[in-house]
């Protein structure tokens, strides 16, 4: 798995954890 891969998991999760704010850090980012 490349770096990515790994940094949207953790994002996707902790989105999951917080709620919305990280979603849009996450389309930034991918």
């Amino acid at each position: 798995m490349n770096f990515l891969q790994s940094l949207g998991r953790e994002l996707r999760c902790r989105r999951l954890s917080h709620g919305a704010p990280l979603d849009e850090a996450h389309h930034l980012v991918l």
